[in-house]
């Protein structure tokens, strides 16, 4: 029987490594379990709590509708992070039956984490935009956002931009190895490692870049007391943990690159682990925490999670904008009638 030409590839493939036996025990490993089952769990946590406030942000007024949509893409970007990991996750376990699913040349690799490194850089940029839009006065507005001007020609920009940046770091890598890899990650796939540590410090310098931004609005907007200062110290300390995340992971990483790089001998499973604990799972917690972080610091998007989801008010601290002390009936009635104290006479 004739193979045909898009079935040529697979039988060189196959007739290139005709007994791969040493893959056969990788998910019958303890380590590989756990993994899969505390990626599942995250993403799964992830994706619908970001979807969940996502939809809150849309509704958070009275801020203006220019944060309002950088906020709600911020989230959406998370669910979107949340949701690969869950599909790819869900795919390894329904392949099961063929374990060597795993095993992936660098440039296949390159292409299967291309949505990652995408997602990952969109992340990086959305914190500086936010930041950028804080220094500037915007009214505050009570108009809802209809699902029909969600998205505005800035936003797709930026998307443009994000993706010209992930094709920079992947496609345009100078793969002549093709070598196989035990795990997919795509610091170890860019064979150019002058191109990984290049992406690493992109994001480095983006997270950094709106953590600075942030501060500095929130440091000139200090007086007077108006609800733009409280709203600016609000991204403050919600931009700020998740940035200082970021960027320990993302030194971790470099330092993990900087190992493969220099070092002679390298324990590639050793690697793989340190890449999906510094790469995959802590920012999978990351992606967990933003929706928790976002109704905990964020007044007008916790109101609007909370009349979606009433139950929430068990959980999230209630506080609201300081407002002057009011006079009492009482207090009202004595100002009236007491007359003001003269001073005595002093006798001569």
């Amino acid at each position: 029987m004739e193979t045909s030409v898009w079935e040529q590839p697979l039988v060189e493939a196959l007739a290139a490594h005709p007994r791969r036996t040493g893959c056969i025990s990788l998910f019958l490993k303890p380590h590989m379990w756990f993994f899969a089952t505390v990626e599942i769990i995250l993403s799964l946590f992830g994706l619908v709590c970001n979807c969940g406030i996502t939809v809150s942000t849309y509704y958070a007024v009275p801020v203006s509708v220019l944060q309002r949509r950088t906020l709600a893409a911020i989230s959406a970007n998370y669910a979107l992070i949340s949701g690969l990991h869950l599909a790819r996750n869900c795919f390894f376990l329904f392949a099961i039956h063929y374990p060597c699913i795993s095993i992936v040349t660098t440039i296949n690799c390159k292409l299967q984490e291309f949505p990652l490194v995408f997602l990952y850089i969109h992340c990086a940029i959305l914190p500086v935009i936010l930041a950028i839009q804080s220094f500037f006065k915007h009214k505050e507005n009570h108009t809802n956002i209809q699902w029909t001007n969600a998205c505005t020609v800035h936003q797709t920009s930026v998307l443009i931009i994000c993706l010209v940046l992930a094709l920079t770091f992947t496609a345009f890598d100078d793969d002549v190895s093709h070598r196989e890899l035990l795990q997919c990650s795509i610091v170890i796939a860019i064979q150019e490692k002058e191109m990984a540590f290049w992406l690493i410090t992109t994001l480095i310098f983006g997270h950094a870049a709106g953590l600075s931004l942030i501060l500095l609005s929130a440091y000139f907007a200090r007086k007077p007391v108006t609800f733009r200062t409280f709203f600016n110290g609000s991204l403050r300390d919600y931009i700020l943990i998740k940035a200082v995340a970021w960027e320990i992971l993302l030194l971790f990483t470099g330092t993990f690159a900087v190992y493969e790089f220099i070092s002679l001998k390298i324990c590639e499973k050793c690697l793989a682990i340190a890449l999906e604990f510094t790469f995959i799972i802590f920012p999978l917690v990351v992606c967990c925490a933003n929706p928790l972080l976002s109704m905990w610091f964020i007044l007008p998007v916790r109101n609007a999670a909370t009349e979606l989801c009433p139950r929430l008010r068990k959980f999230l601290p209630e506080y609201d904008l300081p407002t002057p002390q009011v006079l009492t009936p009482e207090c009202q009635i004595r100002v009236t009638i007491d007359p003001p104290e003269e001073n005595p006479k002093e006798p001569l």
